[in-house]
């Protein structure tokens, strides 16, 4: 099994990276990513990000995980895309030994799309304007080929549904992911399947956009758990390779030194 999200206390974990690969370890995962939150052309001291002058002690201390675990243990980022500051993005990607570099997006003009401080973008542009504009940002990261998968692709769904409780229906958005598939597709980009909301009887993307993904020949997706602490190592992983597998996909994909390998499922 293979969980390609995880975060230790490095960024917003809660447990140190040696204990999340002891329960992974426990858990007899085969292969696992840690991708610590990384904001690279904004210094603004989210609490999720890590602070990226730590970055090379992160490397560190996971070239120490991989020497003292039987699994193999991935060293990533996850990098918020920022417009503007992809050669910065690009040099600090090459400046590090990692293996795996997942992209996101989750700023808009410099706020979070789905925290507790996003209201005043919903008050300025509406519902469909943060949507939009989302999906756009997610379109350029995905054709800067800055990034090797790109992480939960609908997450700014996560406000409306949780944050606002009046979930957003597929159709009003259908176009802007359409462009996002069609740019996946166009580059030959990787995606992710998030299963860290599955407690909340949702993933990102979610079913629909998850078949309209595979329906338009998608076959690059990588898994992960986007694991903050060790009771969620391995939650519900079988469970979302069941998924994938019930949909059709017969591999899921995972990058090491940044090439590309499949493993069947």
């Amino acid at each position: 099994m293979i969980n390609l999200h995880m975060h230790s206390t490095f960024s917003d974990g809660k447990n140190t990276i040696f204990e999340m690969c002891e329960a992974a370890e426990k858990a007899k995962l085969k292969i696992i990513s840690f991708t610590e939150h990384c904001v690279i052309g904004n210094n603004t001291p989210f609490y999720w990000r890590m602070n990226n002058r730590r970055i090379g002690a992160y490397c560190r201390e996971v070239e120490r995980a991989q020497d003292n675990f039987k699994l193999k243990v991935l060293c990533g980022l996850e990098i918020d895309y920022i417009k503007g500051k992809e050669r910065l993005i690009e040099k600090t990607a090459e400046k590090y030994p990692l293996d795996f570099v997942l992209g996101a997006a989750h700023l808009l003009n410099g706020v979070h799309v789905y925290a507790q401080n996003s209201k005043p973008l919903y008050d300025k542009y509406g519902t469909r304007g943060v949507f939009e504009r989302y999906f756009d940002n997610a379109v350029l990261a995905i054709e800067s080929g800055l990034f090797d998968s790109f992480a939960h692709l609908d997450i700014v769904r996560r406000y409306t549904d949780e944050m606002m409780n009046t979930p957003v229906k597929l159709s009003m958005y259908k176009d802007k992911i359409e462009e996002l598939i069609d740019a996946l597709k166009t580059n030959k980009h990787a995606f992710e399947l998030n299963m860290s909301y599955m407690y909340k009887k949702t993933m990102y993307p979610n079913m629909k956009i998850l078949k309209l993904c595979y329906g338009a020949g998608l076959r690059d997706v990588t898994y992960g758990g986007d694991s903050h602490n060790v009771g969620k190592v391995n939650k519900r992983i079988d469970y979302g390779l069941k998924i994938l597998k019930d949909i059709g996909f017969k591999k899921v994909c995972y990058f090491e030194k940044r090439k590309k390998k499949k493993i069947t499922i």
